[in-house]
């Protein structure tokens, strides 16, 4: 049986799914609360652990080179699958010259994660600040192409998709009636009441909410939206469905082969696509995760969930 503290003691979330996967696995382990940390032996003997969102199922190595977009990026690129054109910027000089190419562009620190530091779609006149922004957060500042369509996280572990999320922006949908910033309020109240993040209340949301027309004061129509960020990072307020089933098996393979190519085992690839329902629509690669988060999966807004807690552990034991 399992031992130690119960799952729902772990202040990490992404323990607390694996917690539980080995509960019902019926498979020992032990659980450090202090340190968010889980450790158990594999089936060979090996004692291993899993710190937070890390697993023991990839090398270091691809793990260092999974967090830098800029090295990621370059190490894609040989294979031939579908990448924006990026660039390393080292001033912001340099950004606008990449901005004069492509017009719409996004800006962001080459180490960072949730979202954190990343413009999307900055003026001209945005770009020092942009820059700035990125630059808080890396040593190291990335210029991307912008490419239209829908944000999807897939899930890969080996030779198989375990699922995937279709992941919206954070918004506010108007009624006619009441403010915006009481709307932003309610937003933030139901979400804490979800177990999800809230929503930042920063310049910065408000500043991508003027942009759309409207302040703190304003009242929307009803059936408005009004985007509150340019990202769908579920830290900073994104939403989530499950859409596994509906994937055609070619964007699946994309992501297994990027999984592949980075040496990875156990992967979350961001995928930005026209509609992963139909072949042969435009789709790039974003970013790859090698410690990906558990908790998109289990917080689908649809009501639909993918149980894959239960599929990494019975990997990690057979290591």
């Amino acid at each position: 049986m399992a031992q130690t503290q119960p799952s729902t003691t772990s202040r990490n979330v992404h323990i607390r799914y694996y917690a539980d996967a080995c509960e019902r696995l019926n498979i020992p382990y032990a659980l450090s609360v202090r340190t968010r940390r889980l450790s158990l032996t594999t089936k060979s003997g090996k004692k291993v652990y899993c710190y937070k969102a890390s697993t023991p199922l990839n090398f270091q190595a691809s793990v260092t080179l999974s967090k830098d977009k800029f090295e990621l990026h370059q190490a894609l690129e040989p294979s031939g699958l579908p990448l924006p054109d990026q660039k390393r910027v080292k001033n912001s000089d340099e950004l606008r010259d990449f901005f004069s190419k492509h017009q719409k562009i996004v800006v962001k620190p080459a180490d960072s994660h949730g979202g954190r530091g990343v413009t999307v779609l900055p003026s001209k006149d945005e770009l020092d600040s942009a820059w700035e922004r990125a630059r808080k957060e890396s040593r190291i500042v990335i210029a991307e192409q912008y490419v239209a369509g829908k944000n999807y996280r897939f899930l890969v572990l080996k030779d198989n998709v375990l699922a995937i999320a279709f992941r919206q922006p954070p918004a506010i949908r108007g009624d006619g009636i009441t403010d915006l910033e009481t709307l932003f309020t309610d937003l933030n109240a139901e979400n804490k009441a979800q177990g999800l993040p809230k929503i930042p209340d920063t310049p910065y949301t408000w500043k991508i909410v003027e942009d759309q027309g409207f302040s703190r004061d304003s009242i929307p129509p009803a059936g408005s939206e009004i985007l509150l960020r340019l990202t769908a990072n579920l830290s900073l307020g994104g939403t989530v469905q499950d859409v596994t089933d509906l994937c055609h098996p070619s964007y699946k393979q994309l992501a297994i082969e990027a999984t592949k190519q980075l040496g990875l085992t156990f992967a979350g690839i961001d995928i930005i696509a026209e509609d992963i329902c139909m072949p042969n629509k435009p789709a790039f690669i974003i970013e790859a995760n090698a410690a990906p988060g558990l908790r998109i999966h289990y917080k689908s807004t649809n009501g639909k969930t993918a149980d894959v807690a239960m599929q990494v552990i019975s990997a990690i034991m057979e290591l």
